[in-house]
């Protein structure tokens, strides 16, 4: 054969497709070439001085990754996804559901609470209520003991550190219950 590999010779006069033909819109395009010429082989396209399948023409390169067409990437360094159209690239922002969680942590708690990017990482944290401290009024201690008349207990709401959501009664405002129970009757 007098063609390289991937080509094929032409003597109808017909011009290889080019992969980044100007106005092509996305679709290779074929123009009028002289006579008897080496033209890429049926399915392949110019990309440069070689023949390469049609699915080559519209890779992308971003960073150290090539994209297919249609194909996207995540890039966490900048905080966003890069997709590849046709041979463009583009980007846009990672939404805060896309983000991977700061810390496990983070991504127990963010499962009953809302989440909020990271200022300072591509990542989101877990915006849990604050721990505050209140007082609650209970009437049993437990299934077996019930009180007289309520008393009031302090109670941690929300994310308290290593804190359990009752914090049991002092002796001391138990026997001011019975006592003032007692007074009462």
């Amino acid at each position: 054969s007098l063609c390289p590999s991937g080509q094929r010779y032409n003597e109808f006069g017909e011009c290889d497709e080019q992969c980044y033909s100007a106005g092509s819109l996305g679709q290779p395009q074929r123009q009028r070439c002289p006579e008897q010429a080496c033209v890429c082989a049926r399915g392949l396209v110019k990309r440069g001085d070689s023949c390469v399948p049609k699915s080559e023409c519209y890779k992308c390169s971003s960073g150290n990754t090539t994209l297919p067409d249609g194909g996207y990437s995540v890039d966490l360094a900048a905080c966003q996804i890069v997709t590849c159209d046709k041979g463009r690239t583009s980007a846009v922002p990672l939404s805060v559901d896309q983000m991977p969680a700061c810390s496990l942590e983070d991504e127990r708690i963010a499962q009953s609470a809302p989440k909020a990017k990271d200022p300072n990482r591509c990542c989101y944290r877990a915006s849990a209520s604050a721990c505050s401290r209140e007082e609650v009024s209970i009437s049993k201690l437990d299934d077996s003991c019930l009180l007289t008349s309520p008393i009031r207990v302090p109670h941690c709401r929300g994310q308290c550190p290593q804190a359990s959501p009752l914090i049991a009664p002092r002796r001391s405002d138990v026997v001011a219950a019975e006592v003032a129970a007692a007074d009462s009757s």
